[in-house]
């Protein structure tokens, strides 16, 4: 097992570069709604949307099967047998980008007019350059280079990605106006630079390795498994992650797109791309790729089913304490935060930014309970689960002309709930998932409570300006924690402790 020094150091480097990342990030992202016109600003979006979901069909399951033994291999193995087979995961996934990046350009003229953007009309042909760029530096930042615990190089990469955008679209702010081709091509170029960097980052740590190696090498063989006797890990994890897109966020960007057109793709794009700035800041989405293989190397190690899901429900409960409090200032100034964000442009987005946020709130307790379903080797309930979700899509499309946007994040979240429920109850089976870990009725009193002072403050003294309001409520809901105290003292000290 990685060292306890090597998990600080790891955990260290990775939480500076997130945090520097999360503000380039969000620098991006105002910059874009700012700055864009609202046409090109709903092309774009569409255009990401598309391009997450092919990412996702294109990773064939591999970040699963990378997470849970490229960490195992980098503790036992020689460097000759981890760097082929990191080869062999890259190489698998590199033909797939490229197929699907070529299928893409080639039905450009096809998808683009049923998407509703005219915009988009000669835009996905760069979207498909991008797509397969962008996922091979995804590949080596977010799969080989956070599973050997190389955070500094993973992050330095992405900063680098996002120092460079950033510049970029500056640029041509500056030098006559933003476009939503030149947005691309200016993600293309500084894409190809993050994967520049993270392949020589990749490729030094290796030759490291190699120099190490000699008396250090274990005297019995040990020898990576082959892709194929992973395959059904593999299989089971790219059905889940396809069948999530199709009820997901993504598809919800592209059905509003074709049914709404360019005002309501703009939007619900921008509501969507608002939370997601939040979602990244979470503790557990934040430190998920350090999570993840923490989780792996610790029960690889102990074997504990029980203490494996303790830490997860742990997990998810410190996270909720994270993001309800940003949900209730969401519900009382979703108005300002949104007019904020976007210069004034998309205020009246108040209420789809609440929707995406209830929507993250569930989102990361999908995310463990499929890594639960992986370590406990019961990767098969993750693609029943999702193929039993996977027609969703029509659902939607008939709710959102009767029900509208509310109807729709109700029945979004809904999904993720039933998702999380069905993939717990089968993974976890006779051992039992310790619901009542959650606190749930101490959290979310903790939050309604909060939610009641706060909007009684708000209607009573209209003149509070937004921000100390913000500050109010999220004071009232820490106060609220304090006094219910869903945390005990040993969950505490495990939080810190253990997983430090």
């Amino acid at each position: 097992m990685p060292s306890v020094r090597a998990f600080r150091a790891s955990a260290l480097h990775y939480a500076f570069g997130r945090l520097l990342n999360a503000a380039l990030s969000l620098s991006i992202f105002v910059a874009l709604a700012r700055w864009l016109p609202a046409a090109d600003y709903a092309a774009y979006v569409v255009a990401v949307a598309l391009m997450e979901i092919l990412l996702v069909a294109a990773n064939l399951g591999m970040d699963w099967v990378t997470a849970i033994e490229i960490p195992k291999l980098a503790q036992r193995a020689p460097t000759g047998v981890l760097a082929g087979f990191i080869r062999r995961c890259v190489g698998v996934q590199a033909l797939a980008l490229v197929l699907v990046a070529v299928l893409l350009a080639a039905v450009a003229g096809v998808v683009a007019p049923l998407l509703g953007q005219p915009l988009l009309d000669g835009l996905l042909g760069w979207s498909a350059a991008l797509l397969c760029v962008e996922g091979l530096s995804r590949v080596l930042r977010d799969q080989v280079l956070s599973s050997l615990l190389l955070q500094w190089a993973s992050q330095a990469a992405q900063t680098l990605r996002n120092l460079a955008m950033l510049a970029a679209l500056a640029l041509l702010a500056v030098s006559g106006g933003l476009h939503v081709r030149q947005v691309v091509q200016a993600e293309l170029a500084a894409s190809a630079g993050s994967l520049l960097l993270g392949a020589a980052l990749l490729l030094r740590e290796l030759r490291r390795r190699a120099r190490q190696d000699g008396p250090s090498v274990p005297s019995a063989p040990v020898v990576a498994p082959s892709l194929w006797s992973l395959r059904a890990l593999a299989a089971n994890a790219w059905i889940a992650s396809l069948a999530s897109l199709l009820w997901g966020g993504q598809m919800i960007v592209l059905i509003v797109s074709r049914t709404l057109g360019a005002e309501g793709a703009g939007l619900v794009g921008f509501g969507r791309n608002l939370a997601e700035q939040v979602r990244k800041l979470m503790p557990l989405e934040f430190l998920f790729n350090l999570v993840r293989t923490f989780l792996v190397t610790r029960h690889d190690t102990e074997r504990d089913a029980q203490r494996l899901l303790a830490r997860i429900a742990l997990f998810v409960k410190a996270n909720l304490l994270f993001v309800l409090p940003v949900l209730l200032c969401a519900v009382l100034y979703g108005a300002e935060i949104a007019g904020l964000a976007s210069g004034g442009r998309y205020r009246e987005a108040h209420w789809i930014v609440v929707g995406w946020l209830c929507w993250v709130v569930v989102w990361s307790h999908h995310r463990l309970a499929e890594a639960l379903a992986h370590l406990l080797g019961r990767s098969a309930e993750i693609g029943r689960s999702s193929l039993a979700l996977a027609a969703m899509p029509l659902a939607y499309l008939m709710l959102l002309p009767m029900g509208g946007l509310p109807a729709l994040f109700v029945l979004l979240v809904l999904t993720e709930l039933a998702y999380i429920a069905v993939v717990i109850g089968r993974s976890a089976g006779a051992l039992g998932y310790p619901w009542r870990a959650l606190a749930l009725p101490k959290v979310i009193g903790g939050f309604l409570l909060a939610w009641l002072v706060a909007l009684a403050l708000h209607e009573g003294w209209p003149s509070l300006p937004a921000l100390a309001g913000v500050l109010l409520a999220v004071m009232l809901f820490a106060v609220a924690m304090l006094g219910l105290r869903p945390l005990s003292a040993h969950e505490r000290r495990w939080l810190v402790g253990d997983s430090a």
